[in-house]
């Protein structure tokens, strides 16, 4: 963008000993009457609104755009006042939740009631807009409805009372990831992924001895169900719904030809079994970790390798092996 190059070079400029004061006076003047004109144009509630959602596209260190954020902020705010209760909701809605902040069926949603208040809005349009919100609401109940059957069918709450059920939390989350009908296989698996990946955190973190814990991180290297044998009662019901888990997977996968997905998928889970145990380590002999030690064993404790991987499997024929290996190369 010109105008902020041209600011930055002002700045420089001055603090060059030997620059030509009448030059810079010049270039000041020229730079302060177009802020003024910019100003005006500010004043044009969409071209505002256009420009504080591009930075929420910023990076760190790139102070203009963050000025830009604080300046147009103010000017939406103080512009809700002036605006119709409709316009105003639209607006406080975008300044609660950019739009690269938030999730494409909340703001679907929201903006069908938005649109609905605009007098000038084509009533065609608004109805294929329900019909399409609807359509997928039900296909997304529906889904949900299959996963909390799988949940208590396995019966958590009274063969592991101490883990957290988080279906309806992890569904939501997956929606963030791919909310499209075509993905309806790829949010099943990725749900029951982190419900398991959760109930194994909780294993880790508030049940599990140090020697059932080592004995489970073994099991799941192994990844065989002969491994059972050896593990405690309640360790070998997990066990055996994540492997089951993986297997529905496998099965998914064999009938897409993509069979190999399934060999990173499960290796990501297996290094975040082993990154649990080292925590579980540092907790019980009271070790605090370098800031060094804590990230690099964070980035796999927090799950996102693991769900990213996952979330490779549902995307279909895009998601190649070599997709994969560059991920998990990471």
């Amino acid at each position: 963008m010109p105008r902020l190059v041209a600011r930055n070079y002002i700045s420089t400029y001055e603090e060059d000993p030997s620059h030509d004061a009448t030059l810079l006076l010049l270039a000041k003047l020229d730079f302060n009457l177009l802020q003024k004109q910019h100003q005006k144009e500010l004043g044009d509630i969409s071209k505002n609104q256009s420009l504080y959602e591009a930075t929420h596209l910023r990076i760190h260190g790139e102070e203009i755009l963050d000025d830009a954020l604080s300046v147009t902020s103010s000017h939406l705010k103080m512009m809700t006042t002036q605006l119709s209760p409709s316009l105003a909701t639209k607006m406080n809605h975008s300044l609660k939740r950019p739009l690269f902040k938030n999730m494409p069926r909340l703001v679907a949603r929201n903006y069908i009631s938005t649109y609905e208040e605009d007098p000038s809005h084509d009533a065609t349009l608004l109805l294929l807009a329900k019909i399409d919100f609807n359509l997928l609401q039900k296909q997304h109940q529906k889904e949900l409805g299959d996963i909390s059957k799988w949940w208590k069918d396995l019966d958590f709450e009274t063969k592991l009372p101490f883990a957290r059920n988080r279906i309806v939390e992890a569904y939501f989350w997956i929606l963030g990831v791919y909310f499209e009908s075509q993905y309806s296989v790829g949010r099943k698996i990725m749900t029951k992924v982190i419900s398991m990946a959760s109930v194994i955190d909780d294993i880790y973190d508030n049940y599990g001895t140090i020697d059932e814990l080592q004995l489970f991180t073994q099991a799941i290297q192994r990844w065989d169900m002969s491994c059972m044998d050896f593990l405690p009662e309640y360790m070998k019901f997990c066990y055996k719904a994540l492997l089951d888990v993986y297997e529905e997977m496998e099965q998914e996968m064999v009938k897409e030809g993509r069979a190999f997905c399934v060999y990173y998928v499960k290796n990501e889970m297996k290094r975040l079994s082993q990154a649990y145990l080292t925590e579980a380590k540092w907790f019980s002999c009271n070790f605090i970790p370098t800031m060094e030690e804590y990230m690099a064993l964070g980035i796999v404790t927090s799950g996102y390798c693991l769900l990213t991987a996952t979330s490779f499997i549902g995307m279909g024929c895009i998601a190649t092996e070599e997709a994969f290996q560059w991920l998990t190369n990471k």
